[in-house]
C-alpha cells in the first residue's frame, strides 16, 4: 500500500521481513510495525500501560493477514471517568463551563484540576462552570458519574476562547454519544480516546478540529455522518472504519492530510463529497458492499493514482463529477470480469479510459 511517514508520530520497530506491513497504532500516534506472511496472523506488540487507561482490544482483525492493514489500539479510562486536557495562557479563556447532558440525576462531579469542583444531580441538559480563574497553566480536568449522559453540541458553549484550551481528551463507557458539534472548533484537540459506547459520530462532531492527528474508531461506530472531520487539515489517519455501514455528506471533505481511509468493508453509502480535497490520500479499496457513490466524493484527490472497486455489479455513480479532478495517471481498478460493466454504466462511462482490470494493480 505504501504509507507515508507522518509527522508527530513515533515507530517503534520490529522485524522487516514479510509480505504485507502491519501497523498496530493508538490514538497519540504510537506505531508498532511488523511484516506478517500472506495467510499468518500479525502478533500483538507488548504494550506499555498508559496513565489514566486500560487496553481493551483492537478494532480491526489481525489473523489471515492479506493485505497491508492498520489496527487501532482500543483504551478505555481505568476508573470509567472523563478525562480534559487543559492548556490556559494569556489569550484563552480562565473560566470555562462544560455542558452535558445528563441520562439520569445520579450525582455528577467535575474536578476542574486547581481543588475546585462542581456538581450537579439534575438530568437533562445541564452546564457547569468553574467560579474561580485559573492562572496560567496546564489542568486535568475530570468528570465522574454513574450515570450515562451525553457531551452536548458545543461542550464549551460555543466559546472559541475555551475551544482553544483543550488539548486532549479521554471519554468515559459512560458517555452515550456525543451531539452535533461537540467538538466543533476545538483547533488545538490533538488526541482523543473514543469509548465502545458510542455508536455514531454525528453532525459536524470533530469539525475544523485543525490540530487532530489520529483517529481510532470502535467497532461500535456505525455512522460517521454530515461533516464529521471537516477541515480536520492534519487528520492523516482514521482507523477502525469497516464496521461503518455510512458516511456522510463532507465528513472529511479538506482532511488535508489524511493518507488512509482505513478498511470500508460494510460501507454501503459514500455520501456528497466525503473525500472532497483529500489532497494527499494516494489509495482508497471501495468494497463489494458499496452501492452508491456521491456526487464529488473523490473532488480534488489529486494525489489518489489508484482506486480498487470490489463489486463485481458497478455501485450507482450519482453524478460524473464523482471523481472530478482525477490525476491523469490514476487507474480505477474493477474485478477483470466487470471491466465492460464499469465502462459501459451511467456515469461511469465518463472515466471508461482510467478503468481497468484488477489483475493489472
Amino acid at each position: 500500500m505504501g504509507y507515508a511517514n507522518l509527522t508527530g508520530i513515533s515507530s517503534v520497530p520490529e522485524p522487516t521481513t514479510g509480505d504485507y506491513l502491519v501497523r498496530f497504532i493508538d490514538d497519540e500516534g504510537t506505531i508498532y510495525t511488523q511484516y506478517v506472511d500472506a495467510g499468518n496472523d500479525a502478533i500483538l506488540p507488548t504494550l506499555v500501560d498508559r496513565d489514566l487507561l486500560t487496553f481493551v482490544g483492537c478494532n480491526v482483525d489481525y489473523t489471515n493477514i492479506q493485505q497491508d492493514t492498520d489496527v487501532g489500539l482500543i483504551y478505555k479510562t481505568t476508573d470509567d471517568k472523563t478525562y480534559l486536557f487543559m492548556s490556559i495562557t494569556r489569550i484563552t479563556g480562565k473560566t470555562p463551563s462544560i455542558t452535558l447532558n445528563k441520562a439520569t440525576t445520579d450525582l455528577m462531579i467535575v474536578t476542574w484540576g486547581d481543588g475546585e469542583t462542581a456538581t450537579t444531580s439534575a438530568s437533562g441538559i445541564v452546564t457547569l462552570s468553574k467560579v474561580n480563574d485559573y492562572t496560567i497553566g496546564y489542568y486535568q480536568v475530570s468528570i465522574e458519574c454513574v450515570g450515562n449522559y451525553r457531551l452536548s453540541s458545543y461542550v464549551f458553549g460555543n466559546n472559541v476562547n475555551y475551544n482553544s484550551c483543550l488539548t486532549k481528551c479521554y471519554l468515559s463507557n459512560n458517555i452515550l454519544s456525543l451531539d452535533f458539534n461537540a467538538f466543533s472548533t476545538c483547533y488545538s484537540l490533538v488526541s482523543i480516546v473514543l469509548p465502545n459506547s458510542i455508536l455514531s459520530i454525528r453532525t459536524s462532531t470533530f469539525g475544523t478540529c485543525y490540530s487532530l492527528i489520529i483517529v481510532v474508531v470502535p467497532n461500535s461506530v456505525i455512522f460517521i455522518g454530515l461533516r464529521a472531520f471537516y477541515q480536520c487539515y492534519s487528520l492523516a489517519l482514521i482507523i477502525g472504519v469497516s464496521a461503518v455501514e455510512s458516511i456522510g455528506d463532507r465528513a472529511f471533505y479538506e482532511c488535508c492530510s489524511l493518507t488512509s481511509t482505513g478498511s470500508l468493508a460494510s460501507t454501503t453509502l459514500l455520501d456528497v463529497a466525503a473525500f472532497a480535497r483529500c489532497y494527499a490520500l494516494p489509495l482508497v479499496v471501495v468494497p463489494d458492499s458499496m452501492l452508491s457513490v456521491g456526487s464529488y466524493a473523490f473532488l480534488n484527490c489529486y494525489a489518489l493514482v489508484s482506486y480498487h472497486f470490489e463489486s463485481t455489479t458497478p455501485p450507482t455513480l450519482v453524478n460524473i463529477n464523482a471523481f472530478t479532478g482525477i490525476n491523469k495517471i490514476a487507474r480505477i481498478y474493477v474485478p477483470d470480469a466487470s471491466v465492460t460493466a464499469y465502462k459501459t454504466a451511467t456515469n461511469w462511462i465518463t472515466y471508461a479510459e482510467y478503468i481497468y482490470p484488477e489483475s493489472e494493480m
